[in-house]
């Protein structure tokens, strides 16, 4: 009973990222270095954990597992280019996140695992992106090879 608003957010997002899949397939970027087939097999294993658990809290983290998998390429793309990733978009789904974190009644692991996942995984992005733009500027990079 706790979770039912909470759970707009969750269905929302995974519609979002259906998207994101479809249209990776004819835009994307990369698919087969060692660590993306990596990630693709990580999170096939997260799928089939989530589709095949009979516990709730299991197949939670099977799905967690599986979008882990993609946000370190996407974390490892943002790093090295930076304006590859929009900021605003990733703010707003993180801040969506909190206030799904905020409208949840009952507080219990099951319920709040995904939208706390989801808020950090979402902020993830910007914080690399100022990473990403800050060490690799040129200025940084001289510094460095100055010392």
């Amino acid at each position: 009973m706790g979770a039912s608003w909470s759970l707009v957010f969750s269905g929302l997002d995974t519609s979002a990222s259906i998207l994101v899949f479809v249209l990776a397939i004819k835009y994307g970027v990369g698919g087969h270095a060692k660590l993306d087939i990596a990630a693709l097999l990580i999170a096939t294993i997260g799928v089939l954990i989530a589709l095949s658990a009979n516990e709730p809290i299991i197949s939670l983290l099977g799905v967690i597992l599986a979008d882990i998998s993609g946000m370190v390429l996407t974390i490892k793309k943002t790093y090295i280019d930076p304006s590859s990733e929009t900021t605003i978009t990733w703010l707003l789904v993180g801040t969506a996140s909190l206030f799904g974190i905020l409208s949840v009644s009952k507080l219990t692991v099951g319920i709040m695992l995904y939208p706390v996942y989801l808020m950090l995984a979402n902020y993830s992005v910007p914080v690399v992106q100022l990473l990403g733009k800050y060490l690799n500027s040129p200025n940084v990079i001289r510094k460095c090879n100055q010392a």
